[in-house]
Formats: structure tokens, sequence, C-alpha cells
């Protein structure tokens, strides 16, 4: 039993990991706030779940495909910010959160295909390559295990790319940038549908494990959650930020499981303990624990 609550440990933190990483790579490198990273999350979930129900899909083909929609459902996004003509960091917040709350009220209301508020329930086990089944925590934490490193190294290769260089100019010195030639908006853009993906891959596997959802997993508070993670492991181009904010965002709440507190009490004391480690690290360490060093 306490192997099997570890491995639980180990397959949600994995989850937040994919996600803390995925919106480190927008916010970090460009220096925009997203607040929609919780509806890419719902919008792999759901398609997830929906796949895996009508079609029994092995992991194989749902990954990409859940990868392709969410990136793809973050155009609308892309396309307003475009006819804006202008990415600042409070049109961006604004037109993401507008975004997560389309998402949530849609998951909410629309009865006849996502089942509101009771969510989605008897979401069959996964299978990888038609013969690994997902059934078992142990396969599952394994199969997890070896995702988030793919997505840790293929994000860490991202930002050392010539690519993340760029992104790095455009988040210090976007001018210099633009006199390169290099559009910064348009590689805004790109990375936004990147995240949008990353996040979209950690609703399949969450989607996968737990077996069933409903929006409460999906709300603005998730998306705060996400950005808490981000802020306090500290954003930028070293990988280790986000890992680092993953585990003080899991880590607490699970702790507090042992003290014989409340679920209910429990959850508002959580967010108490991260808003005061939010504001002590705005003094000592403003760019986070684990993240670069940078003028603020």
């Amino acid at each position: 039993m306490k192997m099997n609550y570890l491995l639980h440990i180990i397959i949600l933190l994995e989850i937040f990991v994919i996600l803390s990483v995925s919106a480190n790579m927008i916010i970090g490198m460009t220096n925009l706030l997203t607040m929609a990273q919780a509806a890419f999350f719902a919008i792999g979930a759901y398609t997830t779940a929906g796949l895996l129900i009508t079609y029994n899909m092995d992991f194989l083909y749902v990954l990409p495909l859940i990868m392709i929609f969410s990136g793809l459902s973050a155009l609308p996004i892309s396309a307003a910010v475009l006819r804006g003509k202008n990415i600042s960091g409070d049109y961006f917040m604004l037109i993401t959160l507008g975004f997560q709350m389309i998402v949530y009220n849609l998951l909410y209301n629309w009865v006849e295909i996502t089942n509101g508020p009771y969510g989605i329930s008897g979401i069959p086990s996964p299978t990888f390559l038609y013969f690994i089944k997902l059934n078992t925590k142990q396969n599952f934490t394994i199969f997890s295990t070896l995702l988030t490193l793919a997505v840790i190294l293929i994000s860490n290769a991202l930002m050392k790319s010539h690519y993340g260089t760029i992104l790095k100019g455009i988040r210090d010195d976007e001018m210099s940038v633009k006199v390169l030639g290099k559009r910064p908006q348009l590689q805004k853009l790109k990375l936004f549908i990147i995240s949008s993906a990353g996040a979209g891959l950690a609703g399949a596997v969450f989607a996968g494990y737990v077996r069933y959802i409903d929006p409460s997993s999906f709300n603005l508070d998730q998306t705060i959650l996400i950005l808490t993670a981000v802020l306090i492991g500290g954003s930028g181009s070293k990988i280790s930020g986000p890992i680092t904010g993953a585990l003080f965002v899991i880590i607490p709440f699970e702790f507090l499981r042992f003290l014989g507190i409340p679920n209910y009490f429990s959850a508002n004391l959580t967010q108490i303990i991260y808003g005061l480690l939010i504001i002590l690290l705005m003094f000592i360490r403003p760019w986070g624990i684990a993240g670069e060093e940078r003028s603020i």
C-alpha cells in the first residue's frame, strides 16, 4: 500500500513537471504570462478520454494526436494577438485568461459532450505499443518517467538551440532582435503553440492515469498552481527551475495529509503556504529557487 501511494505521488509529480516545463517555455523565455495552461491541460485530457472510450486507441497514436490538437487549439489566441499587431504582457494575459474561462465553462455546461460537472468516468486503461498495458501503477510510473525525461531533454535542447538563443534575445532586448529581422512576434506565437502542446500532453497522461476527469481539475486555480510552480522554481532557460517548482507544489499538499488535517482545510492551508513562499521569494530570490539570476 505504501509503495502504491509513493508511485501515485511520483506520477502526479511527473505530470506537474510536464505542465511546469511547458509553461516555463512561454513564461521564462518570452516574459509573457499565460493564464490558459489549465485550458490546454483540459483539452488534452478530455480529447484523450474521447479517443480511449470511443476507439480504444493505443497511446503511441494518442499522444502525438493530442499534442497536435492542443497546439492547434492555441491558434485562436494566436490569431487574436496577431490582429492586435502587438504582444504586450497585459494584452496577452487577458486573452489567455478569457480563453481559460471559455474552455472551463464549455466543460461545465456542454453536458452532451463533457457530461458537465459529473465528468467522464470509465476511461479505459491505455496501452503503449499495443502490448505494454498501463493498468498498474508500476507500469504507468515507468511510462510517465520515461515520457517526463523525454519532455525535459527536448525542452532543454530547445532552450540551448539557435532558436532558444533568439528567444533569450527577445526576452532581454526585443528591439535588437527586430533589427536582425527575426520577427519577435512570430517567434513568441510559435513558442506558445509548443507550450500549449506540452500542456495537452500532460492532460493525456493525466486522463490515462486517473481514468476519471471533471471540470474541477482544470479551473483557474489549476492555472495559478502551474504559475506558482514556475515562479517558485524560477523561470528562464534553466530546466531545473520548473522541476523544483513542481516539487514545491505537489509535496507540501501531500505532506499535510499525514498530519491528519481535513481535505477541505488542507487545500486552503496549502494555498496560504504557496502565497507566503511567493512573497518571501520576491524579497530573497526574485528569480526563483533554481532559476537563472537576472535583473528584475
